[in-house]
């Protein structure tokens, strides 16, 4: 039995190195090794033009443009993911800020609080240019309002790979919020979240 569970943990490994040394570079580094999906692609220093660490509206339109001529834009499947399954994707309910409690003085992790975060991008063709910048280190500036405050460019970003591979376009996928990305001292109830 041992000698089994041996050889079953030695053919794991085999198998484990030869998938690794197989991946095509990019893919954890050039030897296959390192986070799944590989390393993010590094790209606003190529298009910040005006080198203030962030790339603004017309910044974010060039590269999105570079991104589809060299195959590098929506590069994670149909719709920016392979999830198929599931009802097909349908808006939410409607939800305005007057409709919503403030709790302006409980912490922003209180486990009593349960808070609504309007977030509000500039271009209406928000989720596709989130999938676009995908796997980059390009954040998507949005206005969030959070507690009746209102906090400009944040930066927002798809996280994840097999949460944003298996759920279709649509349909609610993680997001990183960086309230600091353009304001290094801007935080929501203390945090930059």
């Amino acid at each position: 039995m041992r000698q089994q569970a041996l050889r079953a943990v030695a053919w794991l490994l085999l198998v484990s190195a030869t998938a690794a040394i197989a991946q095509p570079p990019g893919f954890g580094g050039p030897s296959g090794f390192g986070p799944p999906g590989g390393e993010q692609r590094k790209i606003v220093k190529d298009y910040d033009k005006n080198g203030d660490g962030w790339l603004n509206a017309e910044e974010r339109k060039v590269a999105r443009e570079s991104l589809k001529n060299d195959g590098g834009g929506g590069r994670r499947g149909p719709g920016g993911g392979f999830g198929r399954g599931g009802e097909t994707p349908k808006p939410g309910s409607i939800v305005n800020l007057a409709d919503v409690t403030n709790f302006a003085t409980a912490t922003l992790y209180d486990p009593t609080v349960l808070r609504t975060i309007f977030i509000e991008f500039e271009n209406a063709d928000w989720e596709k240019e989130l999938e676009d910048f995908h796997g980059t280190d390009v954040d998507v500036p949005a206005k969030v309002t959070v507690d009746g405050k209102t906090f400009n460019n944040v930066g927002i970003h798809f996280r994840g790979m097999s949460s944003y591979m298996m759920v279709r376009a649509g349909s609610k996928r993680s997001m990183n919020l960086a309230v600091d990305m353009a304001d290094g001292k801007q935080r929501i109830h203390g945090y930059k979240l």
